[in-house]
């Protein structure tokens, strides 16, 4: 199982709909954990680009979407 880190960014900053439907796919991996308001860690056995595209498909065509592999070696 990989660690991930993903952080984003909203274009236009005052769409909290949109932020909130990011969030909602981000919580649909089974492990996470929000150690700041914009970071959050997922463990799960997809890739890096699964998780990126489950995260991306439910984001505007202007925000910004960062994933990471992480080592399992971290704490909040």
């Amino acid at each position: 199982m990989n660690t991930y880190l993903i952080t984003y960014e909203i274009y236009p900053p005052s769409l909290l709909l949109q932020e909130g439907i990011i969030i909602n796919a981000i919580k649909s991996f089974s492990q996470w954990a929000k150690p700041t308001s914009k970071v959050w860690l997922v463990k799960t056995y997809l890739t890096r680009d699964q998780v990126l595209n489950t995260v991306r498909s439910n984001a505007g065509p202007n925000d910004r979407i960062l994933v990471m592999l992480v080592s399992n070696d971290w704490i909040a």
